[in-house]
């Protein structure tokens, strides 16, 4: 009797697409490993509340590089498979909670986090774009129910932004192909101004009174972009992308992320890797001086944040005073706020 009962729930739970646990792993079955330049899908249709990139830590409750995203959704929303791939592995601990990572091939990964206890696949399942692996938890006290998603590209996390920039966004794309348009007329375009190579400006020669050393300082910098003309600008060791998004447009949304990567799709790899000495392409659109020019006048130079830097580590640095941060904050504001956060990559200006 009670065999007979569980053959009935199992038939129905399956009839009505509520499970898609396989009863085993699939024989001869493969993927297509995911190539930089494709697209993804989100996992849940639903928005995020915590951003990839620099941002305040709820938990940590400090400003951070943040290399997932907190996707919000209602206990029980399906996750689905964002690109195909095999399930890599399956389990629990206590920052992902219930968690499932899956290989998509070429050194990219997905994993998720805060699912449900039921998993819907089972490790070397191969997956496809749009299937469902699970759903939502119950999340976290601070946030609620909510979905944990990192990409990652040979375990460095990346944007997920970038990778839905040409995208499919929505998960009706994915199972039926839009019928092709009629062909419009198309207006004349206008010419586009070519990238504007900047000639370096210098700032006032390095005065050695108050520095004890000048070492990192550099003297000169790019120039402010001419207006209404993209910008050609050669990376500088120790700049990523959100920190160039910073100090060129200041800011680090994924959307202006996106602008520049879109306008460079053939330099900028998937992964938003940049390398010193690649040249790029600023978008005209809202670009802005990387440092205050009316604070130039006074500067000894200027400086690019390292990892791990502090404004008093900074000072202490150039003036062995861990106390004259409050001097290089004035000489940065707005750049640098009251919260005295700095980037790694963000150029500042050191006082005299």
């Amino acid at each position: 009797m009670k065999r007979k009962t569980l053959a009935i729930l199992l038939t129905l739970v399956m009839a009505f697409g509520l499970v898609a646990m396989p009863l085993q792993v699939q024989a001869q079955e493969t993927f297509e490993p995911f190539e930089a330049g494709n697209h993804m899908i989100w996992p849940l249709e639903s928005n995020y509340v915590v951003d990839f990139g620099y941002g305040f830590d709820l938990y940590a409750e400090t400003y951070t590089f943040i290399t997932l995203m907190r996707i919000q959704g209602q206990e029980g929303l399906p996750v689905r498979v964002p690109m195909d791939g095999r399930v890599d592995s399956i389990g629990v601990d206590e920052i992902w909670g219930n968690y499932l990572i899956i290989d998509h091939g070429n050194g990219w990964m997905t994993r998720y986090g805060q699912l449900m206890e039921s998993i819907w696949a089972t490790e070397g399942y191969i997956v496809r774009m749009g299937q469902v692996i699970g759903g939502v938890g119950s999340g976290t006290p601070i946030l609620g129910p909510q979905l944990m998603f990192q990409v990652t590209y040979n375990d460095i996390p990346v944007d997920p932004h970038n990778l839905i920039v040409y995208g499919i966004v929505t998960f009706a794309e994915v199972t039926s192909e839009p019928a092709a348009p009629e062909p419009a007329p198309q207006p004349t375009p206008e010419p586009t101004p070519a990238p504007v190579a900047p000639a370096p400006i210098t700032v006032t020669p390095i005065a050695a009174a108050g520095l004890i050393t000048t070492e990192n300082l550099v003297s000169t910098i790019p120039p402010a972009p001419v207006a209404g003309q993209p910008l050609q600008y050669t990376v500088q060791a120790g700049e990523t992308l959100w920190s160039i998004a910073f100090n060129y447009y200041g800011s680090m949304s994924g959307a202006t992320v996106n602008r520049i990567m879109a306008a460079n799709r053939n330099i900028i790899p998937a992964s938003g890797a940049l390398t010193a000495g690649m040249v790029i392409t600023l978008p005209a659109q809202g670009l802005r001086q990387p440092v205050m020019q009316a604070h130039l006048a006074d500067a000894a130079g200027v400086y690019l944040v390292r990892a791990g830097d502090t404004l008093a580590d900074i000072a202490y640095h150039f003036f062995g005073d861990r106390t004259q941060w409050r001097r290089i904050r004035e000489a940065n504001t707005p750049r640098v706020g009251s919260n005295n956060m700095i980037i790694e990559g963000q150029w500042l200006i050191i006082p005299r």
